[in-house]
């Protein structure tokens, strides 16, 4: 069985109904199982027309009465067949519209099924990036841990190297102790923080810490630059040296003459 579309109304009717249900529009092909009733109908009331025809004008002994009777017959029998083709049509909009409930049914579960299936989806991708981000946290604990304890190894040397030598040097002006030999260690006055270009800066991956020794000299400036701890970035390194020449202290201090001294200083960078 399909569905037809109803010129006059537009509602979508069985292509078996005689007419529409909804507005009555009778279609120039009706219902092949209305044809099987209608068809001997017509037949009938078609040889009883023609008998009474006969009768009435052939042999003159029928009644007005009975022409009556035959003639409410015939209304009666175009009634019930009216009937007969109205329960038919009936029993095929019955039928669409438990097709339609059933696929709407089917849509409803799929849509269900669907949802459900994204909602697990999406708790395991949250679950990922929940174990992604511990992960994350978990390693630069670790990295600022193993900075830190570089930081405390390079003070520990240079704490034992100036022990090794505290007896054994005459402070003069300009002579180069450690920082554990003064009586006065260099305060920083200038040492603003680098400002890194972006074409440098675009290069670096990670957040890192660049370990420099900066000799600063009796008038408190940075005589010389040593890199302990390069990153992988040639361009990034270079220009903190230069920068870190920039910076001004008031010079450490022996025995009352200001002397040069090898100061480590780390330097952060942010992504």
């Amino acid at each position: 069985m399909a569905l037809i579309e109803c010129p006059k109304c537009k509602a979508k009717v069985s292509d078996k109904a005689y007419d529409c249900p909804k507005c009555g529009h009778q279609f120039a092909s009706g219902s092949k199982k209305t044809n099987v009733y209608l068809l001997p109908a017509v037949i009938v009331v078609g040889c009883l027309g023609i008998f009474l025809v006969y009768k009435t004008f052939f042999t003159g002994n029928l009644s007005v009465n009975k022409m009556q009777r035959l003639t409410e017959e015939r209304s009666e029998q175009f009634k019930a067949l009216e009937e007969q083709r109205k329960k038919v049509a009936d029993v095929d909009t019955e039928t669409v519209n438990n097709d339609v409930d059933m696929k709407i049914i089917e849509l409803e579960k799929t849509k269900k099924i669907e949802e459900e299936r994204i909602a697990r989806e999406l708790e395991q991708t949250k679950r990922l990036l929940d174990i992604a981000s511990e992960q994350q946290a978990q390693q630069r604990m670790l990295d600022a841990q193993r900075q830190q304890g570089e930081l405390e190894k390079l003070r520990q040397e240079e704490e034992l190297k100036g022990k090794e030598n505290a007896n054994q040097v005459a402070a003069a002006e300009g002579d180069i102790l450690s920082l554990s030999e003064v009586d006065i260690q260099p305060v920083a006055i200038y040492n603003p923080g680098p400002v890194v270009p972006l074409y440098i800066r675009s290069n670096i991956s990670s957040n890192i810490t660049l370990m420099f020794s900066l000799l600063i000299d009796s008038n408190g400036d940075v005589e010389s630059v040593r890199l302990l701890k390069k990153s992988d970035n040639a361009d990034l390194d270079a220009m903190l040296i230069s920068h870190l020449k920039t910076w001004k202290y008031q010079p450490a201090t022996k025995n009352n003459m200001r002397v040069k001294v090898w100061k480590t200083v780390p330097i952060s960078i942010k992504k």
